[in-house]
């Protein structure tokens, strides 16, 4: 597992990308990281799917800033676009960057679940 990152805003996303086929987004849920979802991206792997594992942003530094949905959106926009995917799907999370992220979402994704 070799961890890449990808700017956006100021902040450094890191991701996995692993295995061959179509490709599937995952991202850990609260507090937990990529690592977490290591076992499933195995398993998925080995099944023939293109695994890409995103890490949410860290909390930022000034209390007074937040971090919207739209800004969640945005970043796993911003590394399917660094990965030039014409094609991802993310169990669950289609229609809140498409709501979300508008501008963004004219890049084709699907959601398959």
């Amino acid at each position: 597992m070799t961890e890449q990152t990808v700017q956006r805003d100021g902040y450094s996303l890191t991701f996995v990308d692993e295995g061959t086929g179509p490709a599937l987004v995952l991202l850990p849920g609260g507090s937990l990281n990529i690592t977490y979802l290591q076992p499933l991206a195995d398993s998925l792997t080995k099944a023939g799917i293109r695994v890409i594992r995103i890490n949410s942003r860290q909390p930022p530094k000034d209390a007074d800033a937040l971090i919207l949905m739209q800004d969640l959106a945005a970043d796993v926009l911003a590394v399917i676009t660094h990965l030039d995917l014409s094609d991802a799907w993310s169990p669950g999370t289609r229609s809140a960057i498409a709501s979300l992220a508008p501008p963004l979402s004219s890049r084709r994704t699907g959601s398959r679940a």
